[in-house]
């Protein structure tokens, strides 16, 4: 078994999504930057995916960008905001800002929570090419609040976004 090396704190907020990174050592964490999307360590939390739900077409601040370079959807995307509220509101389906279908909520976080993973890990390789997939452990945030319905939710989104079973 590996050692794990690297621990990823992902905050998936209500309005803003970041992540975070340490080497082992709690005094040097690693704010992470989500590429070309400015200074900030979050962005607000909102996706625009295929319409099958497979790929990630634009994460955070990159919405913006993408409605002003590819128009309103003409290619069936879905975009997606406010994704947390819908656990608050009991919801297991959510709906697309520019759709009125209902998708599983627990597929869109995955895919949030995948590309966060993705972006940790090329954060991670940056510092530190060495690394390896399987030191790396992954930790989401959930409110304490949170009945265990909705950790369930985020625990199987987390599952499919591949940050559990690792080692």
């Amino acid at each position: 078994m590996n050692e794990i090396k690297v621990v990823v704190g992902i905050d998936f907020g209500s309005s803003g999504t970041g992540y975070a990174f340490s080497y082992n050592n709690p005094k040097d964490i690693i704010l992470g930057k989500f590429n070309n999307q400015g200074i900030d360590s979050k962005v607000p939390t909102q996706i625009i995916l295929d319409s099958k739900l497979e790929k990630v077409l634009a994460f955070g601040n990159e919405c913006k960008n993408y409605i002003g370079a590819y128009g309103l959807f003409e290619n069936g995307e879905l975009f997606f905001q406010k994704i947390k509220m819908n656990l608050y509101e009991g919801s297991y389906m959510i709906k697309p800002q520019n759709n009125s279908k209902e998708y599983p909520l627990e597929d869109v976080i995955s895919k949030v929570l995948e590309y966060i993973k993705e972006e940790a890990i090329k954060s991670i390789k940056d510092n530190n090419p060495k690394i390896k997939l399987e030191q790396i452990k992954y930790v989401v945030t959930v409110p304490a609040i949170w009945d265990l319905s909705m950790k369930g939710i985020m625990i199987k989104a987390s599952e499919k976004a591949g940050l559990l079973n690792q080692n």
